[in-house]
């Protein structure tokens, strides 16, 4: 805070020192601040700023939490643009949207069920989660595609074609999946909690973006081809 002395604009400066602890904690000791420090101001005819890095890292996390929809439709249009490349038909393009944005509510409802806050910390979740599903997903896709070159060439036809393809880029989902789940898994052992907790919605989206593309593409290829003769070896 600080007030002007004088008509040389003198300026008195108060420092004042706040424990650290979460985000709404923070903001409400910061709240009845700025309001004592306005009415002070007022009663004694003097300008009074409320500055810092604590109300500034508060507005910052303001401003992420309020973009997070708007980042997050972008990202869908951006991603929907890599999936219409990569896949078929429609269905299987819902089935892409549906792998990618179903570990993103089982975050949420994890994040509700444990009572974790939206903060500057777990708005970040979102986007990691995503960004792992899409890159998942995308390697799926891709592998299935080739996997269907070889199926006009006479090789291995119908659904198990496809499904094969995971033995080779399903491996490598796994590990990349785990390694990363079990490095954001390592923060939630921090004593600082918002970083605890980040790292515990991070692990749980990274298993879950791995589960949903496991379950939900391999679902809808099946049975799209169902009824349908995958041949001697298919049998």
């Amino acid at each position: 805070a600080s007030k002007r002395l004088g008509d040389r604009n003198e300026v008195a400066r108060w420092t004042v020192r706040i424990p650290t602890t979460e985000s709404a904690p923070t903001r409400a000791i910061v709240d009845r601040l700025a309001a004592r420090a306005r009415a002070w101001g007022d009663s004694n005819d003097v300008e009074v700023l409320l500055a810092g890095s604590v109300p500034s890292m508060l507005a910052m996390q303001d401003v992420l939490v309020g973009t997070l929809v708007r980042s997050i439709l972008l990202t869908a249009l951006v991603s929907a643009a890599f999936f219409i490349f990569v896949t078929r038909d429609r269905r299987e393009l819902f089935a892409a949207f549906v792998a990618n944005f179903a570990p993103l509510s089982v975050v949420a409802i994890g994040a509700r069920a444990a009572g974790v806050p939206l903060d500057g910390a777990t708005v970040m979740v979102a986007a990691c989660t995503l960004g792992l599903a899409v890159d998942n997903t995308l390697h799926l896709l891709l592998a299935a595609r080739r996997s269907d070159r070889s199926l006009a060439a006479g090789a291995h036809p119908g659904a198990r074609a496809r499904l094969r393809a995971f033995d080779s880029v399903g491996t490598a989902a796994l590990v990349s999946s785990s390694a990363l789940g079990l490095g954001f898994g390592a923060l939630a052992l921090s004593g600082f909690a918002p970083t605890a907790r980040f790292g515990a919605l991070a692990a749980l989206g990274c298993a879950a973006a791995f589960a949903s593309d496991m379950i939900v593409l391999p679902a809808v290829w099946v049975r799209r081809d169902h009824g349908r003769s995958d041949g001697p070896q298919g049998r």
